[in-house]
């Protein structure tokens, strides 16, 4: 809500950016993720320009996890910018191997 000034309508817009990015990114839609197993960390959000563009963790849960393992032990970042009256949110899954850094 602090992201949106206080505007729910906003804060959802946002927030359902933000889930539609990452079921984007597993190459998918919501008929196999549901939204309440995507978790955006809220204190997560840092201002990363001057246009208002926040980053964002986001992390799988329950059976999206289970459906997705390349999910398993990583994250998704997520930036997402206003744009008008509305959000744009990108995701990225980094999806490197572990122990390949």
């Amino acid at each position: 809500m602090r992201l949106a000034k206080g505007d729910l309508e906003k804060a959802s817009a946002l927030l359902w950016s933000i889930k539609e990015a990452v079921v984007k990114a597993l190459g998918c839609a919501f008929h196999l993720v549901d939204p309440r197993q995507i978790t955006v960390s809220p204190s997560a959000g840092v201002v990363v320009g001057e246009n208002g563009e926040y980053t964002f963790h986001v992390g799988l849960s329950g059976k999206a996890l289970a459906r997705f393992p390349i999910a398993v032990g990583r994250s998704f970042w997520v930036r997402s910018l206003p744009q008008s009256k509305m959000w744009l949110s990108i995701a990225l899954l980094d999806r490197r191997p572990a122990g390949c850094e």
